[in-house]
């Protein structure tokens, strides 16, 4: 197959490398701009390398590095899945803000975030307990069939 953006071979997501890279960034520039999430001149605590590298290389965001900043989460795509099925499943209603922090890579899958850091030569890495990695593996037989499955449900939280 070929890329939907040019005619080179796809790498992944229907993407070749190049533009694979660009779609994974435009995302993250997109979430962080529709819900205002970093201000100019904020602090922030960044624990990881790789929301490091997006503020200050992707974003080009002049922030304040600090540990008593609003605290920036490696927080995927799957990870609000999980815990939106987790709290369904559960019977509960899911409260907007319990999870606290910034969550840069919310409309980012795991698989999408890993391939990203292994170009960019950098870590990535999810441990997943065995109840995650079934979910998680019983969605991807869905994106089989229906490939905007977990776009349609972020949508829906």
């Amino acid at each position: 197959m070929k890329c939907v953006k040019c005619e080179r071979k796809e790498f992944m997501s229907s993407f070749c490398r190049k533009h694979f890279l660009e779609n994974i960034e435009g995302r993250v520039k997109k979430e962080v701009r529709q819900k205002s999430l970093i201000k100019k001149n904020e602090k922030l605590d960044i624990k990881d390398g790789l929301s490091r590298h997006f503020i200050n290389n992707v974003m080009n965001m002049p922030v304040q590095k600090s540990n008593k900043g609003r605290k920036v989460l490696m927080w995927t795509m799957d990870d609000e899945i999980l815990r939106f099925l987790k709290e369904v499943f559960k019977g509960k209603k899911m409260k907007k803000d319990r999870v606290s922090g910034i969550r840069l890579f919310r409309t980012i899958k795991d698989k999408e975030l890993e391939t990203y850091a292994k170009l960019k030569g950098m870590k990535f890495g999810k441990k997943r307990s065995k109840d995650e990695k079934r979910i998680l593996s019983e969605i991807d037989r869905l994106e089989k069939e229906h490939k905007e499955t977990r776009f349609s449900i972020i949508r829906s939280i």
